[in-house]
């Protein structure tokens, strides 16, 4: 929310504070830990905006490896001073940025109030040469217009059009994923319906929770709201929270896992959002138990807007091995794991090692046993996110099922 950016009525260092506003999102970056951010309203007139937030909030506690893009302004911006822009920052651990364009016309050479970010990532796989299959991922990064007057949607509807036009006209299907505040009001707006029923079926957007109607001051979509952080505004919006204005939306590739990336069933949720938020605060009564306090309170003081999140799996080809599974060692274990991981092998076999695997082949955790068939490890150091549990038998077979670590 206006990250480094004071030009709008109302802010100012006192109320804005762009350090307080790292210290907050480094609180939710610990939290949530995601291998990509993108991020709507950071500051134009701020050639160091871009790299204050990675230096003051990405890469703090103890990491060091988020990478950020270059923030990308059209001529529509030049010509009326739009004050923000859209970033994508993710873990040069696991992805790389391979390009970057943006859209900045609808079909009709209209010029959008924004333009719309694309970004186009790879997934750096370590057996990329054996299989020699690469994993592209496409990300849009929009901030639709604002307000809710036809004018403002028919803005938001050109844009929508700009970007199905983008992706047809430059043969992009595939893994695509559309995220941002698409300030949205209802299903069943042009913008949204633009998106979700094109009539070439690839390239089609889904919404991953699949919930249509009209969400605005809805108390049946608490659960999915996403703005007002709080009731009283000062620099932002006041209200408490009663609006689904921040989305991701995916791909058939992705809904489906037919090009290496799916989305993860009951992933997606706008965190510190419990349902019982209707025209309150995200920190205020009832007391918010679905984060812990010190994030909530930083949801609360970062933005007017509460995060969305999702988790996609990497289906890495089956040359690397690491789908091949043995059947006669079968193992049942509770999954997903918070803290600890709980394994009992069901076949007569015992085993002398388990392993847990990261998405690249590394291995994380190892541990030696002896003669066991019920194991138990601690699991509570391991980042939230999807692995591999490995366990070698006696003698030399083995089983590998996912984990999901949450």
């Amino acid at each position: 929310m206006n990250y480094r950016n004071n030009t709008i009525s109302g802010c100012s260092n006192t109320n804005n504070s762009p350090t307080g506003k790292e210290t907050n999102l480094n609180t939710i970056i610990s939290h949530v830990l995601p291998e990509i951010l993108v991020v709507n309203e950071v500051g134009t007139s701020d050639p160091a905006a871009t790299f204050r937030l990675v230096s003051g909030a990405l890469n703090q506690s103890g990491r060091n490896y988020y990478g950020f893009s270059n923030m990308q302004k059209g001529q529509r911006q030049n010509i009326n001073s739009s004050s923000t822009g859209n970033l994508i920052y993710w873990d040069t651990r696991v992805l790389e940025l391979q390009s970057s364009q943006y859209i900045e016309f609808d079909p009709q050479n209209r010029a959008l109030v924004r333009v719309i970010d694309h970004f186009r990532l790879y997934y750096k796989d370590p057996n990329l040469s054996v299989h020699g299959d690469t994993i592209f991922l496409n990300v849009f990064a929009a901030h639709l217009k604002a307000g809710n007057t036809t004018s403002d949607r028919n803005e938001r509807g050109w844009a929508t059009d700009a970007i199905m036009a983008y992706l047809d006209s430059n043969n992009i299907d595939g893994n695509n994923i559309l995220t941002g505040d698409l300030n949205l009001y209802r299903a069943s707006e042009t913008a949204y319906q633009n998106l979700l029923s094109y009539s070439v079926n690839s390239l089609r957007f889904f919404d991953p929770i699949n919930v249509a109607g009209n969400w605005s001051n809805n108390s049946p979509f608490a659960i999915v709201h996403t703005q007002s952080t709080r009731t009283t505004g000062g620099c932002g919006a006041g209200g408490g929270m009663d609006d689904r204005f921040d989305f991701i939306l995916a791909s058939s590739a992705i809904m489906n896992g037919t090009d290496s990336l799916k989305y993860i069933s009951g992933t997606y949720e706008a965190v510190g959002q419990d349902g019982l938020r209707f025209n309150g605060s995200v920190n205020g009564s009832p007391t918010n138990n679905s984060a812990p306090t010190n994030v909530v309170n930083a949801l609360a003081s970062l933005s007017d807007h509460l995060p969305v999140v999702m988790d996609m799996e990497v289906r890495l080809p089956s040359s690397t091995g690491i789908y091949e599974e043995v059947d006669d060692l079968k193992f049942s274990f509770n999954n997903p794991v918070e803290d600890m991981l709980y394994l009992k092998l069901a076949s007569k076999e015992i085993a002398r090692s388990l392993q847990i695997i990261d998405m690249t082949g590394k291995i994380i955790i190892e541990k030696q046993l002896l003669n066991s068939q019920n194991i138990v490890l601690d699991c509570s150091d391991l980042k939230k996110g999807m692995y591999f549990v490995k366990v070698l038998g006696n003698s030399n077979t083995f089983s590998l099922q996912k984990l999901i670590k949450i």
